[in-house]
């Protein structure tokens, strides 16, 4: 099969998990399982370093700011040239002038579509995102045939916006991730890793790192993550932490760099909400790093299921207890990374990803 892909933004510091790393693990997937793919994104320096073994074809920018906003030039010349005999398109669908005119351009070209929003798509919070949905993402969620979604809350939000076609449910996967360094003994080290936005909830982090630290004070805490709408809410947690708390926010990193962050951390706290299904804490369970998870979380019920993660309400004192608890508790640290070394082979492989994707075009295709 041959299959064109759409997404918003590839770059070389998308190391935080986030909609790149489904785009590049499902490319691979595909790829291994006999189809051909072509991905077509906005890039601010061409394709990322890390999927030089893909076939990307990289839209210049005239805009490097919010990625919504992101005006890509000649898309349409692109998608033309790249949908050439593709049998489908697996668009990667956001707010955004990139996917949402991709979809136009596409229905025009008739080359069937799926979409897929990543939670992205949720009820819009202001009157711009509004007025974006009524001139545009309602239109394109229904030139799709299918929409793949990650668990129950984003099918509910692409109803509330109007879509009338079929839904799918899949998970997301990692691929073959470099070898764990051998690391040194080190002070106890726990991570966040993710976009600096509001539902991730990272100035709650820096509340429950405080906590951890009255009674832990060998433990020292690690941020990253590119910038968004919580930006200057965390900047302004941390000035307020007393100074000999540990706390290091290093921004936005690259992927190697996370798996480097990943292989010296004690554990990886994600104390987000409304979040489908994080890929950093799969590639952390990969690497067999235990994980504590919201439980508003598309990945919770699964991780439950394996006893693979420490699944808590996000509140600070939750967060605190299960970060303790890993810590101080070497047989429960073991226990959870092996669990989540387990579900990853068995239920988070590429091959079970390759194959979902493929009966799920072909439902597609003859509907």
């Amino acid at each position: 099969m041959r299959i064109l892909v759409v997404t918003t933004l590839l770059t070389d510091f998308a190391g935080a998990g986030g909609v790149e790393s489904v785009v590049r693990e499902q490319a691979r997937a595909l790829t291994a399982a006999g189809h051909s793919v072509v991905i077509v994104a906005a890039t601010p320096g061409g394709a990322p370093a890390d999927m030089a073994d893909l076939d990307v074809r990289a839209l210049p920018m005239l805009v490097d700011v919010d990625p919504r906003m992101i005006i890509p030039r000649r898309l349409a010349d692109s998608l033309r040239l790249a949908a050439r005999d593709v049998d489908i398109a697996h668009i990667h669908l956001c707010r955004d002038f990139v996917t949402t005119r991709a979809t136009s351009l596409l229905a025009r070209l008739a080359i069937p579509q799926v979409i897929q929003a990543h939670g992205m798509l949720d009820s819009p919070s202001g009157l711009l995102s509004r007025i974006f949905d009524s001139a545009a993402t309602k239109r394109s969620i229904n030139r799709a045939r299918l929409a793949l979604t990650l668990w129950e809350p984003e099918e509910q939000a692409l109803r509330r916006l109007g879509y009338r076609g079929r839904v799918l449910r899949t998970v997301n996967s990692v691929g073959d991730l470099p070898p764990r360094d051998a690391i040194a003994p080190q002070a106890p080290t726990v991570l966040f890793a993710s976009r600096i936005d509001r539902r991730k909830q990272p100035t709650r982090f820096v509340e429950m790192a405080q906590r951890v630290s009255a009674l832990r004070p060998d433990v020292r805490f690690v941020m990253v993550g590119p910038s968004g709408d919580a930006s200057q809410d965390l900047s302004a947690a941390i000035r307020a932490l007393p100074p000999e708390i540990p706390l290091d926010y290093q921004g936005a990193v690259r992927r190697d760099d996370v798996f480097d962050l990943l292989d010296r951390a004690s554990v990886l706290v994600l104390p987000s909400v409304r979040e489908p299904f994080p890929m950093v804490a799969v590639e952390a369970m990969a690497r067999g790093v235990p994980v504590v998870l919201s439980h508003d979380c598309g990945l919770a019920e699964l991780a439950e299921q394996y006893q693979a993660a420490d699944v808590v309400s996000p509140t600070v004192e939750k967060l605190t207890e299960a970060v303790l608890a890993i810590l101080s508790d070497g047989r429960l640290a073991a226990s959870l990374s092996a669990a989540g070394l387990r579900l990853v082979r068995e239920r988070l492989s590429p091959a079970a990803l390759g194959a979902d994707l493929t009966a799920a075009y072909q439902s597609a295709l003859a509907s």
